[in-house]
């Protein structure tokens, strides 16, 4: 994650981050980074963040 420039976004209390990626060739991205294996890129930049918490209001 190191390479990616990976910032940590929350701290849930959990073991399942929202993770900011700041280095190509992700760079922008926000990804989902879980325990389970079921780590994936959710977002592909940081905009759509805050737009699909209004879509989901």
């Amino acid at each position: 994650m190191s390479m990616l420039g990976a910032l940590v976004l929350d701290e849930s209390n959990t073991s399942d981050y929202q993770v900011y990626l700041a280095n190509p060739p992700l760079q922008g991205c926000i990804m989902y980074l879980s325990h389970d294996g079921d780590s994936r890129i959710v977002y592909d930049s940081p905009q759509a963040l805050p737009l699909a918490f209004e879509a989901g209001r």
